[in-house]
C-alpha cells in the first residue's frame, strides 16, 4: 500500500515537472539570449559603458521579462540621466518584488529607496488646457504616451531633453509642439490652444439613381448601334477598295490594245511580241475589273446591313446623350454617345 502510495506521488511529482519544462522549452532559445544580452550589459556596466549597457539590458528584457534584468535597466537609465524612467523603473521593481512568491523583501526595499532618492530631481511637463481648449474628445500625448488628464495638473513625467507635445481631437485639426526639458526637479508648462475646426467637405454630387433596367437598356443599344457602324464602314472600305481596282482596271486598258495589223507570228514565224503583252494586260485589267465589282457589290451590302442594324436599334433616351448624324446616300445613321 505504502509503495503504491509512493509511485503515486512520483507520477504526479513527474507530471508536474513535465508541465513546468514544457514552456521553458519553447522559450530555451529566448531565455538563453536575454541572459547573454544580460551578462555583456553587466561587463558594459563595470566599464562604464552606460549607453551600450542600457541597450543590452533592454533587449534582454524583450526577450524575458526578470525583476533582475529590470532593476539593473533602472540603474543603467539613472547613470545616463534619464531619471524619469528610472524612477518608474525602480517602482515596477518594488511592485513586482512584492507581488513575488515568495516576497523579495530585499529587493521591494533597495528599489523603494532608490526611487525615493529619485523622487526630488524628476522632471515633468504640465498641460494648461485652458476652459476654451477643452473640446470634446480632447488627448494629449507627450512622446506618444497618452497623458491621463487627471496628471495635466500634476505633471507628466518625462526624461530630460526634448519633448514632444501633441494634441488631437475628433473633427478638429492636430496641434503639436517640441518643449526642452533641461534641469532636474522642474515643471515646464506647455499651454494647449484651442483646435481649430476642420473644414468639413462636401459631400459628393448625389444624382438620380439608376434604374438597372434603363442602364442595361441603354448598353445594349449603344452595343448594337456601334456594331452597325462598324459594319458599315467595313463596307464603306469595302466599296473603296473596289473603286481603287476599276481605276487600276481603267488604267490598265490602253495597253490591252495591238496596233493594226496584229498577226499572232512574225513574217520570221516567231510569236508576235506586242500581242503577247497586250493579252496580258488585258488578263490584269480583267483581274482588277472582277475584283472592283465584287468589292464594290460586297460594300454595298454590308452598308445596307450596317444601316439595318443601326436603323433597328431600339431608341433610349437618357440625359445628357450626345448623338452623332452620319449620312449614308439618301440614308442618315444616328449614334448617341
Amino acid at each position: 500500500m505504502a509503495m503504491a502510495r509512493m509511485t503515486n506521488v512520483r507520477r504526479v511529482a513527474l507530471l508536474s515537472a513535465l508541465a513546468a519544462l514544457a514552456p521553458g522549452v519553447a522559450r530555451a532559445d529566448d531565455r538563453a539570449n536575454a541572459e547573454t544580452l544580460f551578462q555583456l550589459g553587466k561587463a558594459a556596466m563595470a566599464r562604464r559603458e552606460f549607453p551600450a549597457a542600457c541597450k543590452y539590458f533592454e533587449d534582454s528584457l524583450r526577450l524575458e521579462d526578470t525583476i533582475g534584468t529590470l532593476i539593473n535597466l533602472a540603474s543603467c537609465h539613472e547613470e545616463v540621466g534619464k531619471v524619469g524612467s528610472a524612477w518608474g523603473e525602480f517602482r515596477a521593481v518594488e511592485d513586482r518584488a512584492l507581488r513575488a512568491v515568495p516576497v523579495q523583501e530585499d529587493r521591494a526595499r533597495v528599489a523603494h529607496a532608490r526611487a525615493e532618492a529619485l523622487f526630488p530631481r524628476l522632471s515633468r511637463v504640465r498641460i494648461v488646457v485652458p476652459e476654451g481648449a477643452r473640446v470634446d474628445g480632447l488627448e494629449i500625448k507627450v512622446d506618444d504616451v497618452v497623458a491621463q488628464p487627471s496628471l495635466w495638473e500634476v505633471g507628466v513625467v518625462v526624461d530630460p531633453g526634448t519633448r514632444r507635445v501633441s494634441a488631437a481631437a475628433p473633427s478638429h485639426q492636430p496641434w503639436e509642439t517640441h518643449v526642452r526639458v533641461d534641469d532636474e526637479g522642474r515643471q515646464t508648462a506647455v499651454e494647449i490652444p484651442r483646435l481649430a475646426r476642420q473644414v468639413a467637405k462636401p459631400p459628393p454630387p448625389t444624382g438620380p439613381v439608376a434604374d438597372p433596367g434603363l442602364a442595361e437598356a441603354v448598353s445594349a443599344n449603344r452595343a448594337r448601334r456601334t456594331l452597325g457602324f462598324v459594319v458599315g464602314g467595313a463596307g464603306l472600305a469595302s466599296i473603296g477598295l473596289g473603286a481603287t481596282m476599276g481605276v487600276l482596271s481603267i488604267t490598265k486598258t490602253p495597253a490591252t490594245r495591238c496596233a493594226a495589223p496584229c498577226p499572232e507570228r512574225l513574217p520570221d514565224g516567231s510569236p508576235n511580241p506586242k500581242l503577247e503583252a497586250a493579252r496580258s494586260e488585258y488578263a490584269v485589267a480583267n483581274t482588277y475589273a472582277n475584283v472592283a465589282n465584287v468589292a464594290v457589290g460586297v460594300g454595298v451590302a454590308t452598308v445596307v446591313v450596317g444601316a439595318v442594324i443601326v436603323l433597328t436599334a431600339p431608341r433610349v433616351q437618357t440625359a445628357g446623350a450626345r448623338t452623332v448624324r452620319v449620312a449614308l446616300g439618301g440614308v442618315t445613321l444616328e449614334q448617341e454617345f
